[in-house]
């Protein structure tokens, strides 16, 4: 260890920028070694102490100083921006994913949600919140899991084209862990009939978030191991002769 060198006043935009780039190179390396959740988080505050800390103080556009509080609240939002950013895919599903990196299934405050979807994001809490991707307990928030999303809404979640993609491999998993194998077919010829569908790239994202032996986890590595084979089925099963008469409808007369 060695005393901190200060020197001069720091111009925000500049170490705004300089935050950003040395968070999103933190970012990788830290996932590539396994760090998930509030370590990750946690761990990206030393970088950016690391830019702050070269100067006196740090100043805004207006002259005001900008306090250490604001500047560890943007690694939060770098953190959250470098892990959902090369994630293209709809604000719904980038919450979900961001969430589920820093917090995963833990309670968090509303306040923590709030602070979240301000991040880049053009949903806001009520969003989020009507479209039941966290559980509320009194003043807590939980994020909710397939099965909870699914139970009571699984008619018509992920049915509709423009509805968000957590919604589809929410309801993808929801009949994958189903009796019915045809179901899950049909579904995939709708929403994925290609390995190059952005449905399975964003789905890869959720596995490798998803803690190891939940039914979220085992649903979606069912689905990524099996997706050749659903592909397939789904292919033959779009190429069959759609019925014509009352006998193909099996109607017997």
């Amino acid at each position: 260890c060695r005393p901190t060198e200060q020197s001069g006043v720091g111009d925000f935009r500049e170490v705004k920028r300089d935050i950003e780039r040395a968070v999103r190179e933190e970012v990788r390396t830290l996932t590539a070694l396994g760090f998930r959740g509030a370590d990750l988080l946690t761990a990206c505050f030393g970088q950016t102490v690391s830019v702050f800390g070269q100067y006196r103080l740090v100043e805004k556009p207006n002259g005001d100083e900008v306090t250490v509080a604001e500047l560890l609240e943007l690694a939060r939002e770098s953190a959250f921006n470098a892990i959902v950013g090369d994630i293209d895919t709809d604000d719904y599903t980038r919450f979900y994913l961001g969430w589920l990196q820093l917090n995963g299934f833990a309670e968090a405050d509303h306040d923590d949600v709030r602070r979240l979807v301000q991040v880049g994001l053009s949903v806001n809490v009520a969003d989020i919140e009507g479209h039941r991707l966290l559980l509320q307990n009194g003043n807590r928030q939980t994020l909710a899991t397939g099965t909870d999303r699914a139970l009571g809404n699984s008619r018509t979640l992920g049915q509709s084209e423009t509805d968000p993609m957590i919604d589809k491999l929410h309801q993808a998993m929801f009949r994958w862990a189903g009796p019915d194998r045809r179901s899950l077919v049909h579904y995939i010829e709708q929403t994925a009939p290609t390995p190059e569908a952005p449905f399975w790239r964003v789905l890869a994202s959720l596995f490798e978030l998803l803690p190891r032996g939940t039914d979220d986890h085992r649903a979606a590595e069912g689905l990524l191991s099996g997706r050749d084979s659903l592909i397939r089925e789904a292919r033959a099963a779009g190429q069959q002769p759609t019925p014509t008469n009352a006998n193909q409808l099996g109607l017997g007369f």
